[in-house]
């Protein structure tokens, strides 16, 4: 597996900032507004890689499936929700 390669402290502060409930509406498109999609799945591996650091302590962008979690983007899913969802925290 492949390291994601930024400083796990602003992908933390990243992650975090995406994932505030009752943050912004989404928009026409699924999207949520100002947030791309690069910057939803580097938030989305930052939040799996907090949650499964024992398991997979390497977990980097190239490690996702990105066509299985872009349902979750166009949707409107925080990247907090869609890890929940995904992990079936939310049932």
């Amino acid at each position: 597996m492949r390291t994601a390669g930024y400083s796990s402290g602003r992908r933390a502060h990243a992650a975090t900032a995406l994932a505030i409930p009752g943050g912004p509406a989404v928009g026409a498109g699924g999207q949520l507004p100002g947030f791309a999609w690069n910057q939803w799945q580097q938030a989305v591996v930052c939040l799996l890689h907090a949650e499964l650091i024992g398991a997979l302590p390497e977990i980097g962008p190239d490690d996702v499936d990105w066509d299985a979690w872009r349902p979750f983007y166009e949707a409107g899913r925080t990247p907090r929700q869609a890890v929940n969802r995904a992990l079936e925290k939310d049932l």
